[in-house]
């Protein structure tokens, strides 16, 4: 049967580690295995229902609005309790270590708590200014100035690449230098 006696290992380079038996998780790379993710997940917008919840394959994000810190946080650590129970009822386990906790206090509302962490189960979640959400950077001010600041870098490094690339093509050309399969071949400009 599907779900029963799958196998897997790892391979990285030319190393591969020995064959394991995959008693949890979900089958990746078939048509049933996304079917079955799906079972096990949309069930939770059934059990999160005070809280704004987010699903993005196998990220999840719960978002709660309040004026008041306590009653806001308070509220959000109910339903991360829920989460992390409809969680283990589908055999599901939760990566707390990923967890991240933002808080946006546009109005300065109880600025004294802005810092402060939240409690899950076992785990403490510190309270940062700047969270990742599927690779778009937001600062508790909801401005994008590091992403942008990021895409710039990354884009400026490409251009810079691509400009090399293009210098070394002109000396090329300029040069008479000819690449054959055993390198460059140097004949003088005609």
């Amino acid at each position: 049967m599907f779900p029963n006696d799958r196998y897997s290992h790892v391979k990285l380079g030319t190393i591969r580690s020995e064959w394991s038996n995959m008693s949890q998780g979900c089958p990746l790379g078939s048509s049933f295995g996304l079917l079955l993710w799906n079972l096990f997940q949309n069930d939770m917008t059934l059990l999160v229902k005070d809280t704004n919840l987010f699903m993005y394959a196998d990220d999840h994000q719960l978002y709660v609005t309040g004026s008041d810190y306590n009653i806001t946080s308070s509220r959000l650590q109910y339903q991360v309790k829920l989460a992390m129970s409809g969680y283990r009822d589908n055999f599901l386990l939760a990566n707390t270590e990923k967890f991240q906790c933002l808080t946006i206090n546009l109005r300065n509302i109880d600025p004294d708590k802005q810092t402060e962490a939240l409690q899950i189960e076992d785990q403490i979640i510190s309270n940062t200014f700047q969270i990742t959400l599927l690779g778009v950077e937001i600062d508790d001010k909801l401005n994008f100035t590091s992403h942008i600041s990021n895409i710039c870098i990354k884009a400026s490094q490409k251009v810079i690449t691509i400009i090399i690339i293009i210098i070394i093509i002109i000396i090329i050309i300029s040069e008479g230098i000819q690449l054959t399969k055993g390198g460059f071949q140097w004949s003088p400009p005609k």
